[in-house]
Formats: structure tokens, sequence, C-alpha cells
């Protein structure tokens, strides 16, 4: 991938929430990532290890008391942390797809008058070309009827078609970007597979980026080029998804991996477990936040925290005893 195809750029990111007492819960704590275009970032950890937060910063919809303290978030080579506001960004060249569906979705409103509302405010259109892009996108991510659909509210469609509706939704403006945060998490396995593939065919077609948070590794194996594994606010490994995959050096990575059943294998065998439970990110360890839970751990991971270096071309590991 040649330089000239990036496209996100985020450098030592930091995103601390204030909370009362003085308390200071670091959700994102110095992580950086680069995303090209046309390519997936997949983002993988468990609850609470900092990956929405991270989605969120990047278009600085952090809610209160959440800031963001420190770093870089170069898009297109602008900084986005400098800007007075985001207006020309969000929806038209950074869109999302949120974790909730039907949280998205106002639900007084019927959909065509969101879609319309959405597009109308970040292109300049008439109604009629609002309309017209509306049932286009709904099409592109398989919405059955889109015309009838334009006329309805979001309760009369199920779960997954709401998700479909929020896809063709981000997708509506045409965006260099798309954040995908847990988009199938409330869906059946058979959904999950349909939505799926449509970010994936909606996103080769239009030549889009896209960054796509789970905690499933199983996900991120088929749909992202590159993975970052994040824990406990920081970034454990990153590479490329097959380095990844093939050679993982993080004992967390390992953990995540060999969590996931395989439908390669003939017979059943009990799924290993990553021993322990997430930090409290309020009073995480010294050290590496991993350290606690960790098979490898020796003295030193209790004490300092590992610096994210690259052990080989493009693969990055903060760990003191690798794999």
């Amino acid at each position: 991938m040649q330089e000239n195809d990036l496209l996100l750029d985020v450098q030592d990111l930091r995103t601390y929430f204030f909370l009362d007492g003085g308390r200071v819960l670091k959700a994102v704590d110095g992580v950086s990532f680069k995303v090209h275009r046309g390519e997936t970032l997949g983002i993988v950890g468990e609850s609470g290890s900092g990956k929405s937060v991270t989605a969120r910063s990047i278009l600085r919809v952090v809610e209160a008391p959440g800031k963001i303290v420190g770093g870089k978030i170069l898009f297109e080579g602008q900084d986005l942390l400098t800007l007075s506001n985001m207006e020309k960004i969000r929806g038209k060249r950074i869109s999302m797809v949120f974790q909730d569906p039907g949280a998205a979705l106002d639900p007084l409103f019927t959909v065509g008058s969101q879609y319309v509302e959405t597009i109308t405010a970040n292109i300049k259109s008439t109604h009629q070309q609002a309309i017209d892009r509306a049932i286009k996108s709904m099409k592109a991510v398989g919405v059955p009827d889109p015309t009838s659909a334009l006329h309805q509210y979001p309760m009369e469609f199920s779960a997954g078609m709401i998700q479909r509706l929020m896809i063709g939704l981000a997708i509506s403006c045409d965006p260099s970007l798309i954040l995908a945060d847990e988009p199938t998490t409330t869906l059946g396995v058979t959904i999950q597979a349909q939505i799926l593939r449509t970010l994936a065919n909606t996103q080769k077609e239009l030549c889009m980026a896209m960054i796509l948070i789970t905690h499933d590794f199983g996900v991120i194996s088929q749909m992202a080029d590159d993975i970052m594994v994040m824990y406990g606010g920081k970034c454990m490994e990153y590479s490329d998804k097959n380095t990844m995959l093939v050679k993982p050096r993080h004992p967390y990575t390992l953990g995540l991996i060999h969590s996931v059943p395989s439908i390669e294998k003939e017979t059943i065998s009990r799924l290993k477990e990553i021993p322990g439970f997430p930090p409290d990110m309020l009073n995480l360890p010294p050290g590496c936040p991993f350290a606690p839970r960790c098979e490898r751990a020796k003295e030193q991971c209790h004490i300092e925290v590992p610096p994210l270096e690259e052990i080989e071309n493009k693969h990055w590991i903060a760990c003191y005893y690798p794999y």
C-alpha cells in the first residue's frame, strides 16, 4: 500500500474521562494506527478495552465528562482536532454505524424523512434528489422495497433490516471512511452473516475505507486487512491480518484467537478461556494492564508498562515476553 493512499493517521490518541473526586479513567491511552483508502482496519478486544471510545474520538463525539487530551487525528492530512467544528466531516466524509441500531433512528419520524434530512444537511440537493439518493443507498444494502421503506417508521422493521437501513444511511453521502461499531452484536447468527456481507460488498463497490470494531476475532478474521488488538485502553498488538492470524505474538491476542471455535476441526473441544476479568479502568494495575491475567508475566510486567515496538516489518507489539 502506497503512502499516498493513506486516509487516516491516528497518532498517540488519548481520551480520558474526568470523574468526580479527581478520578481519571484513561479510556484511550496513547493509541496509534493508520487506515488506507479502500481497506479495513479491525479493532478487537473485550468490553471496556477502549474500542468504541477510539471511534467516537475520531468523529469527536465523545460524551462528557470525556475529553480528548492528546494526540493527532490526521484525516486526508488534516488534523481533525484542530477544526473549530466537524460539520463538513461528520456524515459526509466520515460516517458511523452505531452499536444499537434501534436507538439510532428516531421512532417518531419516517425513515425517508431521516434519510432526506441527513442527505440535505451534507450535500447540496433538492428534496427529490435526496429521495433518489436515499433509494439508491437502500438498494445498495439490500432493502427489498426502498420506495415503500421511505414512508415507514423504524418500528415497522426487524432488527436486521434496521441495521441495513443504518448502513444505507451511513453510505448515503458517499463517505471516504465508515466507522462500524459492533454492527452485529444484537443480531442473530444468520442475520449477522448477512449484515457482514452487506458491509463487505458495499465497501468494495464504493471503494470506502472502514474501521470495524468488535470483540469477535472470528468476524475480524473475515473482514479486516489490518488488525489492532486493544486492552485496557492501549494497543497490545498491531499488524496485517495474515501476520496476526499466522504468527500472533502477544499472550492476549493468543487468548482471543483460542477463544473462537474452529469449524475446521473434526472434533469439538472445550474452548480455552482467558483467566480472570478485564481490568477496572479506574484502578488499572501498575505495569502492563494484562499482566494480572497473563501466564507469561514476570516481575517486570507488573512494574513497567511495555512500550509498543515494531518487532518485525509492520508488526507491532507491547509485551516484554512475547511468544
